[in-house]
């Protein structure tokens, strides 16, 4: 095998930044759904109706940890962040909250700080301006939503979920995000 010095997986990732770019540019406005980059950076996502942004790629459960941070740079409308499980993609295209239809397919925190779909209060709540940090601890099967460095709550999950996918729900409207990813570390 040629080693030619590049990060594979750092390459993949900019390669699937620059065709969300191209997609964002030549699709918009008739685009619904899309996916989140993998990478570190700043996302502007427009909605033409309610709908579920997720990672292309599920995080899967032999990473042990993970965990993204969702900035709220520019929130207009009512959002969701959290993990979807579904294998179905139709599935995970549907906005997180708060039909309840979804049970076990999901599990997120609106902006009013309500966790779905266990419709738990958690007494937090996150507008523009905030930092939004969900993770994930498949050694434990929890996943814990923090606002601004606090930890607001943890949820337990079903021991038996392979893998997640990091998803961030909006109404229509355009919300403008800072995201990073961290592997490993909670």
């Amino acid at each position: 095998m040629l080693d030619t010095g590049i990060d594979s997986v750092s390459l993949m990732q900019r390669v699937c930044l620059i065709l969300l770019l191209v997609v964002l540019v030549l699709c918009y406005p008739v685009i619904s759904m899309i996916h989140l980059p993998a990478i570190n950076g700043i996302v502007t996502l427009r909605a033409i109706s309610s709908c579920n942004y997720y990672a292309a790629i599920p995080i899967s459960r032999n990473v042990g940890k993970h965990k993204f941070s969702v900035k709220m740079l520019k929130k207009p409308c009512k959002m969701a962040i959290g993990y979807s499980f579904s294998q179905d993609d139709n599935e995970r295209k549907k906005y997180m909250t708060p039909s309840y239809t979804s049970e076990g397919k999901y599990i997120s925190m609106g902006g009013a700080g309500f966790v779905y779909p266990m419709t738990k209060q958690t007494g937090g709540t996150y507008k523009e301006g905030d930092t939004v940090e969900v993770a994930v601890d498949f050694i434990t099967s929890v996943i814990s939503f923090s606002v601004n460095n606090r930890e607001i709550t943890r949820v337990d999950f079903p021991s038996n979920i392979a893998q997640v996918y990091p998803s961030v729900s909006s109404e229509p409207g355009e919300i403008e995000i800072e995201l990073k990813y961290e592997v490993g570390k909670i």
